[in-house]
């Protein structure tokens, strides 16, 4: 075992005083606890990750299926070419993404593409295809197995 948080208790003293028997069972208590102690620290790290902002800078020169977000929170596409995008990674639900075009070509989204997976296909407010040119954003929600522009009204 490694990286054990709780004190380990003086087993043979343990032992000694009560036999093997009761001693191998508190060994095991203690193991079991730290493992859970270890799990819990390993199920924050992964949260706060995912939670934190996070920024991921993109220039793809060929279009784009289930494209891996990393979780990022914001998708900044600085390329020149124009691709399109038919579908992001699932993400848990509801998961915000925000798509930010700051290079010359336009990212196209392919609304309900079944060049990615299903789980991953984003559906436009439109029902249609949606261009985004330099200097616009789009936003996303996960939600319902699928991918989601928001549309402010």
């Amino acid at each position: 075992m490694s990286q054990l948080t709780i004190e380990a208790p003086n087993f043979d003293r343990i032992k000694g005083e009560t036999g093997v028997e009761t001693s191998a069972a508190i060994e095991l208590l203690w193991a079991v606890a730290n493992d859970e102690a270890a799990s819990r620290r390993a199920g924050v790290r992964t949260a706060t990750e995912r939670m934190a902002p996070k920024r991921i800078n993109l220039s793809p020169s060929v279009n784009q299926n289930n494209l891996d977000t990393e979780f990022a929170t914001v998708l900044r596409f600085d390329g020149a070419t124009s691709v399109d995008l038919t579908g992001l990674q699932a993400r848990v639900d509801p998961t915000i993404l925000i798509l930010l075009v700051l290079g010359a070509g336009t990212i196209t989204l392919k609304n309900a593409s079944a060049s990615s997976l299903e789980r991953n296909r984003i559906i436009t407010s439109a029902g249609g295809d949606v261009a985004i040119t330099t200097n616009r954003s789009v936003m996303l929600i996960y939600s319902n197995t699928r991918w989601r522009e928001i549309k402010w009204m």
